[in-house]
Order: C-alpha cells, then structure tokens, then sequence
C-alpha cells in the first residue's frame, strides 16, 4: 500500500534494495485483503519467509495461530461441562483435543473438580506413610545395587 508522508506525497513501501516496488505493494494488498503468507509467496513467486519480512518491515503482523474452534463445538464443550461430565469424555463426545476443552474451559471462567490432593494423587490420601517410606527404601536399594555399591 502505498502511504502519505508529512508534507502529503507518497512513499513507496520499504522493498530492500534489490525488491522491485511493484512486489512489494502487491504482497501487502494482498495481505491486507486477508490472504496467507503460503498463498500470496505462490501468488507473487517469492518464498514466504521475504513475504513476512516485507509486510514486517512496513507493519504489517500477520495473525497468530491455528484454526479457531467453531462456537457450536466451544458451546457444547461449556454446556457438558456445566452438566458434570468429565474432561476426557467431553473429548471424545466433541471430537477435539484435551488442550482445547481445557482452554475454552479456562477462558470462560470454568474449572474442573481435582482429584485427590493438591498433587492430583488419589491413592495417597488411602495409603498410610509408612508404605512409601518402605517402597522408597527398596527403590534406594535396588538402586545401590545396580551401581554395586555396599548395602552396608
């Protein structure tokens, strides 16, 4: 595109010293027309990595991220939430991954229940100290073992 300066004539776009003008302008309209960077390199023959630099260089920002989760999904992701069900069966009713029930979960202000303790340990809370003092005790020694070290 091309841009107006202070005393109001126009000014190419930043190319590089080697870029005609021509390409360069046709890779910003075209990205501000809401193409891709894969799809105006095609366009223009040029790789998509001096697609980016040109529209950096006049401040241009193509948008982050991947596909956005369709509202009829992200709706029904928060109403079986609500309804109690599980993260992992949300998953497999909705066809999406853990991530995105977590994240749409997340950015609308819902938690999943934890389980267990803090640490998400559900047998720890049953199981008394002393089994895991003698577990870990037999971990240390088969440990000591293995390097040959004296048990003594």
């Amino acid at each position: 595109m091309l841009s107006r300066t202070a005393n109001n004539t126009t000014k190419q776009p930043c190319s590089g010293r080697s870029t005609p003008p021509e390409i360069a302008v046709r890779i910003l309209s075209l990205a501000h027309e809401g193409w891709t960077r894969k799809a105006i390199a095609k366009e223009c023959g040029v790789s998509d990595k001096f697609v980016t630099s040109i529209c950096h260089k006049n401040g241009f920002r193509f948008p982050r991220g991947g596909r956005s989760t369709p509202p009829e999904i992200a709706d029904r992701i928060l109403s079986l939430a609500r309804q109690g069900w599980t993260r992992k069966a949300i998953v497999k009713e909705c066809g999406v991954s853990d991530m995105t029930v977590t994240t749409i979960c997340h950015k609308n202000g819902f938690r999943f229940p934890r389980g267990g303790d803090q640490y998400g340990n559900k047998s720890q809370q049953e199981t008394p100290s002393w089994v895991y003092e003698e577990r870990f005790q037999a971990a240390f020694r088969k440990r000591r073992a293995l390097r040959g070290d004296n048990l003594d």
